[in-house]
């Protein structure tokens, strides 16, 4: 019974006592943790996310729209993850690509603008077959106007979820004017840092998915009664990470730790990091 105190603290002191008695949870198969909706194409205004994480985030999104804007060839989409500056044809054909690798669940960069985000959307959405899923991630390219302005326009696509759409350093007021006009559940939590401001995620009720990083915050011990308190929340829980194949299957194992209906992420692009060193050991079929 953990009345009066905070879930994610208490989850806390659980896996502290577990370790000083040197039991360790045990890491179930990859296809275990997959929940019936399968694997996804996945990728906040709580956290406390150093300011120089944000600005190189922005940073590093303007050059990769640069390159995609100068590169001018078919092989553009190997610099993005889901979504077009450099075209709208780019998100239809990268979700055709990873559905017959067998995905059945998508996400698409958003906040390139109204015309091209939406551009994009509508031919992916109009071809998404039943059982399917779509989400986007705007990765905190809104700001407050521009993200009441745009949720309601998304509510033609049946999304799952809209990740980061106001910077993570907002206020909860700021998030609470997002969540009454979205049409689908808002996502975060990629960058929080620390229990403090998960537990106020969680407890706020504006968060349908809840994304913790444990490549970015502290690894799996530190990270883990974050989705533990989330799950038991009535939230989602889907890891948030984006890289090589060893953070890969670390999120995986916490995935599987949790259980719950979360899904893992998994990078659209080609990736050595990820495909050299896991070779045959990952693999999905029809979302599983």
């Amino acid at each position: 019974d953990v009345r009066g105190e905070h879930v994610v603290g208490e989850l806390a002191r659980h896996d502290r006592v577990l370790r000083g008695h040197g039991q360790r949870p045990g890491l179930l198969a990859g296809r275990a943790a997959r929940g019936p909706h399968g694997d996804g194409q996945a990728r906040a205004a709580l956290g406390h996310e150093p300011r120089q994480d944000l600005l190189l985030e922005r940073a590093e999104r303007a050059r990769v729209a640069e390159e995609a804007r100068l590169a001018d060839r078919e092989d553009v989409e190997d610099l993005l993850e889901l979504g077009p500056p450099a075209g709208v044809v780019l998100a239809y054909d990268t979700v055709g690509r990873m559905r017959a690798a067998g995905y059945r669940a998508f996400k698409i960069k958003v906040a390139f603008g109204e015309e091209t985000d939406l551009g994009s959307l509508r031919p992916v959405a109009a071809d998404l077959p039943q059982g399917e899923r779509l989400m986007v991630d705007a990765n905190q390219g809104w700001d407050l106007r521009t993200a009441c302005a745009m949720a309601p326009k998304l509510a033609g696509f049946g999304l799952d979820w809209i990740e980061e759409p106001l910077m993570a350093d907002r206020p909860l007021a700021e998030w609470t004017q997002v969540a009454a006009v979205a049409p689908a559940r808002l996502a975060v939590g990629e960058n929080l840092r620390g229990a403090g401001p998960f537990q106020e995620a969680i407890d706020s009720g504006l968060f349908g998915v809840i994304q913790p990083d444990a490549a970015k915050w502290d690894g799996h011990s530190v990270s883990l009664p974050v989705p533990g308190a989330s799950v038991a929340a009535g939230r989602t829980f889907c890891p948030h990470f984006l890289g090589g194949g060893v953070g890969l299957l670390h999120s995986l194992h916490l995935l599987a730790a949790v259980r719950g209906a979360g899904l893992l992420e998994v990078d659209a692009n080609p990736n050595p990091l990820r495909e050299g060193i896991l070779q045959d050991a990952f693999s999905v079929r029809d979302g599983s």
